[in-house]
């Protein structure tokens, strides 16, 4: 599942090609919702060890309620389970 978000400055526009024919500042944003315990680009990367075996942050990896046991870094996969 893709979403496309505008986030619109500097005028008012109501889409993206309108942003540009005003020439306004644009940006877009890509989110991708990846599958559980996945990541990044095309969700290529694996999660580690999060906490209680929560999914991690779809964009970056991080585990926002820390790792499970034994292991850390912020994508918890740094050492080895307990």
């Amino acid at each position: 599942m893709l979403f496309i978000i505008f986030i619109l400055k500097s005028c008012v526009a109501k889409t993206f090609l309108r942003c540009l024919e005003l020439s306004c500042v644009c940006y877009v944003y890509f989110i991708k919702v990846c599958k559980q315990q996945t990541y990044g680009v095309a969700c290529s990367q694996a999660c580690g060890y999060c906490s209680n075996g929560e999914a991690c942050h779809p964009a970056n990896g991080t585990c926002v309620n820390g790792c499970m046991e034994g292991v850390m870094g912020s994508n918890c996969k740094i050492g080895e389970l307990k």
